[in-house]
């Protein structure tokens, strides 16, 4: 419990808010990404590299909301991914 007082429940809550905002836009930044490849090489590169940038961003709030707060329950990482990502392209090439 005295670990946890090092954020208030408010700055908690930013860093769980920031953390969902940037898995939301790292996903774009892939399917952007894949979208780009072969059509515009350079902005293929600089969207990979900002999504390297993002990625090490998230590290970072992983590291320091994982102690913080429990493992989510519902599913791990990588399936919250794919189910995310199946679910947008669901979407997109559902029109």
């Amino acid at each position: 419990m005295s670990v946890r007082k090092r954020f208030s429940d408010n700055e908690l809550y930013d860093l769980q808010s920031a953390r969902a905002m940037l898995r939301s836009a790292n996903l774009c930044l892939g399917y952007a990404a894949t979208y780009l490849r072969g059509t515009d090489d350079e902005l293929y590169e600089e969207l990979r590299k900002a999504r390297e940038l993002l990625e090490e961003v998230l590290i970072r709030i992983e590291s320091k909301l994982s102690s913080y707060l429990p493992e989510p329950r519902t599913c791990t990482k990588s399936r919250s991914s794919n189910e995310a990502r199946r679910i947008i392209e669901e979407v997109i090439f559902s029109r």
